[in-house]
């Protein structure tokens, strides 16, 4: 009686562990797929104000010539210009479902890249060409002020979500040039002139979003400034009225600056 019964109890117990540990050729459980959820791409559309800090160095020749219908050129001397200003920018992007941005902006300057030149080598820059004949001596002060620009510009998204770009900018540049006479003596020491000046503009940049409505940029300008400016004779020596003709090219410029979108 108890041997049966304890045979009992045995084959019970086998029969409880082979429905707890499951047939013997059961598939395992697999682990559960974590599926990582890409960052969404930054959306570059839409308007933006910024400002910039920028450092800039340009050129400026100068040549004196005798009025009347015998005009001839008596000497010539030349000069560059350099410093920092800085500009405020108002723009819009839109950028296209390629990840292409095609946008414009206004960046207004304000400052100057200053210099002074003279045809007897002194000042900064200056190239020593003598007066002809003996004439006085020519000496100036010269700025670039105020150098804006309104232009184009495209480039393609880089880095994590697209928050990169790297773009090419094209446009008009506008600038105001200042020339005053100095010196203690010679036909433009009381002199002075100003006009405005336009040529093409063009450059290259990188900006990156380090928020969504903040963003942080460099870039290189190049202007073409082709044009003159007459400085009429306002001091001494002004037999034959001599001319003071400024001549002004190329301005380059270098910045770092910063947008806000919204």
């Amino acid at each position: 009686m108890h041997r049966t019964t304890l045979s009992s109890l045995v084959a019970l117990a086998a029969m409880a562990g082979t429905a707890v540990a499951g047939p013997a050729d059961a598939p395992a459980a697999e682990p559960p797929v974590i599926v990582e959820t890409a960052p969404s791409a930054y959306d570059w559309t839409g308007f933006y104000v910024g400002g910039s800090i920028a450092s800039g160095r340009g050129d400026m020749d100068f040549d004196v010539t005798t009025g009347g219908d015998e005009r001839r050129e008596r000497s010539a001397f030349g000069g560059e210009a350099e410093g920092t200003f800085g500009s405020v920018r108002f723009g819009y992007d839109r950028m296209t479902a390629s990840g292409w941005v095609f946008g414009g902006f206004l960046d207004l300057g304000f400052g100057e890249l200053t210099g002074s030149a003279s045809n007897d080598g002194e000042g900064h820059g200056g190239i020593e060409v003598r007066t002809q004949d003996g004439g006085p001596p020519a000496s100036v002060d010269f700025a670039y002020s105020h150098i804006s620009m309104i232009a184009l510009r495209a480039g393609p998204t880089f880095g994590p979500a697209g928050r990169g770009l790297f773009y090419a900018l094209a446009g008009v540049g506008m600038a105001e040039v200042d020339i005053t006479g100095t010196g203690d003596e010679g036909p433009f020491r009381n002199a002075s002139a100003s006009d405005d000046v336009t040529g093409a503009v063009f450059g290259v940049g990188a900006e990156y979003a380090v928020r969504d409505n903040f963003s942080v940029f460099a870039e290189y300008n190049y202007f073409d400034f082709s044009g003159s400016v007459e400085v009429p004779c306002g001091g001494d020596l002004c037999e034959g009225n001599p001319v003071l003709t400024a001549r002004t090219h190329e301005v380059q410029v270098v910045r770092l600056g910063v947008n806000f979108r919204f």
